[in-house]
């Protein structure tokens, strides 16, 4: 059949994004795209998820995955494109219309030669990145299972267009979010005796957690941060509040570190307690763990990348390229889920407003390198031979 015209198609899902779980209409369009391009698929009741396998010519019964994220995010679009979101408060600025097309796009590439493909290819469509729960969903479903091997990749608009980032081992964060609530006495601003402001305590206890957090930095190797993100507290000039709240995030690129920093937090945390005579609710919740790269795949995937030179692209490896500490619920289909190796691909959308900004975009014209890659990395690896 005649090769979609790949950029249209980025359109009509970047001008029609939805939140995590409620994907209703871009996984109708999905199914329409593999209907149209003879690709088989199934969803095993998940909502949203979509799993379409690229049947190879069995050589050497290899299993390989790619996922592509499909949710977006609540933000308004800025970015001025004239195929800019039509959901109002809904916009694709992560990059994952880009997944979904690219994904799509190479499922049809490998599908036009099927009898040089020695294994089966899954593509997998997951909801709900954005929420951490999409890929534990998916993984309960059945879909990822008997997988050898799973790829992600990800737009990365700090690269030039069409340089690639192939990172060993850990490539992108765990993700913990924390919330602090000081429960104090409300009174009136005129007379604070008669209560009890959890203001300054809150505002302490932001300190001392820095100062925890500087010294634990200190002395670990590993690259990590903490933000605090979101303060409340009060509603007017003259009243002392009942409670103030805290909340932010901690993201560490080592397991060991990231327990590290939750126990000395609430050490801390419970020392204030102790000396402030006051009650702090702890929420903390932990996100996905850390994305690592398996080494013999980005191995593989960079050789992959320099014998395509061959090709009319303009693909160049990264350089200089470090970890980020953005997350990402990918980490889960091999840290809890049921697949040995994984690897994590960065695709340069060339240098532009960051991920998550509301001017955020990428250029579709980039979506038929991407997707040749990707089918040139997947072919590649069901080529190895099982070591089970």
């Amino acid at each position: 059949m005649k090769e979609p015209d790949w950029k249209e198609i980025f359109k009509e899902f970047h001008k029609d994004p939805e939140l995590g779980f409620a994907e209703v209409n871009t996984s109708a369009r999905i199914r329409r795209i593999l209907d149209m391009i003879g690709i088989p698929y199934e969803d095993r009741g998940i909502k949203a998820g979509i799993a379409a396998t690229v049947k190879g010519n069995g050589t050497s019964g290899q299993r390989v995955g790619l996922r592509a994220d499909i949710d977006a995010l609540p933000i308004r679009e800025e970015s001025g494109l004239e195929w800019s979101s039509e959901n109002p408060g809904v916009m694709h600025a992560c990059g994952h219309d880009f997944h979904i097309v690219t994904a799509l796009a190479a499922a049809y590439y490998l599908s036009e030669k099927t009898d040089q493909v020695e294994g089966d290819i899954v593509i997998l469509f997951q909801p709900g990145e954005e929420a951490f729960d999409g890929a534990k969903n998916l993984i309960a479903s059945g879909l990822s299972d008997g997988l050898d091997e799973i790829y992600a990749l990800h737009v990365d608009p700090s690269l030039d267009a069409g340089h690639v980032s192939v990172l060993k081992g850990p490539v992108a964060a765990a993700v913990d979010r924390f919330r602090y609530v000081v429960k104090g006495a409300g009174t009136h601003a005129a007379t604070p005796e008669y209560g009890r402001n959890p203001i300054p305590v809150l505002t302490d206890l932001i300190g001392e957690l820095k100062d925890i957090y500087e010294e634990i930095k200190k002395k670990e190797d590993h690259k990590s941060t903490v933000s605090f993100t979101r303060l409340y507290a009060g509603e007017t000039w003259n009243v002392i509040p009942s409670e103030a709240l805290a909340e932010g995030t901690v993201r560490t690129l080592d397991e060991r570190q990231r327990a590290l920093i939750r126990d000395e937090f609430a050490k801390k945390v419970s020392a204030v307690e102790e000396r402030e005579k006051i009650k702090i609710v702890t929420e903390w919740q932990s996100g996905s763990p850390v994305v690592e790269n398996d080494p013999d795949l980005a191995m593989r995937a960079l050789k992959v990348l320099h014998d395509m030179s061959g090709y009319d692209t303009i693909y160049r490896e990264a350089t200089g390229k470090e970890a980020e500490m953005t997350g990402d619920d990918f980490s889960y289909y091999t840290k809890e889920g049921p697949v040995p190796k994984s690897l994590y691909i960065r695709y340069g959308t060339g240098k532009g407003p960051s991920l998550h900004d509301p001017r955020f975009a990428v250029d579709p014209g980039l979506i038929e390198d991407a997707a040749r890659f990707m089918a040139e990395v997947l072919s590649d690896a069901v080529k190895q031979e099982r070591t089970d």
